[in-house]
Formats: structure tokens, sequence, C-alpha cells
């Protein structure tokens, strides 16, 4: 069973140094934990990118509705405004009301595709941080001597 990844988080009590110490001990290669927190830190943030992404395709879904619910008309197939598109990921509902129901129906697939990207790239993240973390044995506890029964029979041979 490979380790937990809160143990690879400082931020929640883990201790990366005790990891980086067994692996030592076991005459493993410590730069893996350092990429296995460089590779979380990845999809904790594709995460959060992710949330918000839906919470703003939420916010256009909302803001149609209440615009259609109060009559309001369509519109034309005027495009959204450039420095709207720019924006697209930081939008706030008080800057998505000035546009028509239909600029509105615009950007919802472009939201649609952010977050199947988004979802996709996260995946591959948690995927390969989880392969690398399946290769870190169990921590190996201060009293285990350090050597190899095979540096013995080496020796011994």
């Amino acid at each position: 069973m490979p380790l937990d990844i809160t143990l690879f988080r400082v931020d929640q009590g883990g201790n990366p140094e005790l990891i980086r110490e067994s692996q030592r001990r076991r005459f493993k290669d410590v730069a893996v934990v350092d990429e296995v927190i460089a590779l979380d830190e990845a999809s904790r943030k594709l995460t959060y990118q992710l949330d918000g992404s839906r919470a703003l395709a939420n916010n256009i879904s909302r803001t149609i509705g209440a615009k259609a619910k109060a009559k309001e008309a369509p519109g034309t197939d005027e495009p959204v405004p450039e420095e709207i598109r720019e924006h697209l990921f930081e939008l706030t509902v008080e800057q998505l009301q000035p546009l028509s129901i239909q600029q509105l129906k615009t950007l919802t697939p472009e939201y649609k595709k952010l977050i199947a990207q988004l979802e996709e790239e996260k995946e591959a993240v948690i995927t390969q941080r989880d392969a690398l973390v399946g290769e870190i044995g169990n921590i190996v506890h201060e009293s285990v001597p350090v050597g190899t029964i095979q540096e013995e029979d080496e020796k011994n041979a």
C-alpha cells in the first residue's frame, strides 16, 4: 500500500523530510520525494482552477436564467467584447450582466472545453504523482540498521 499523500504535505501536518530520510536509508533517489511534492502542488492548483471554472460556468447559466426570466431580449449575434474574452477566467457576475443572452450562450462551450481540458490535465498529473508515490517504500524506522543483506553477502563471498 503506498504512502498517504498527506505525508508529503507540510501544510497538512506531513513531514517530507522523514520520507527523504527513509529514501536515503534505502539507498533510493531522494529527488522522487520532491517530484511528488511538485506534482501534488500542480494537482492542487489544477483543482483550484477547475473549481473556479465550474463556478464561472454556473454563473453564466444563472445569468442566462435570470435574463430569460426577466424576459430580456436574446440579443443579436454581436460578438463578445474582446476585453471580456481576454479575462474569461476571471469574470464576475457583475461583468456578465451587460452581455446579452446570445453572447452568454457563446461563452458556455468555451467554458465546457476549458473544464474538460483542466480535468484531463488534473487526471494526468494525479496519475503521474500516484505512480511516483507507489515507487516509494514504506518509511524505514530509525531502529533499522542502515545497510543491505546484499552488501553483506557480497563481502562474505
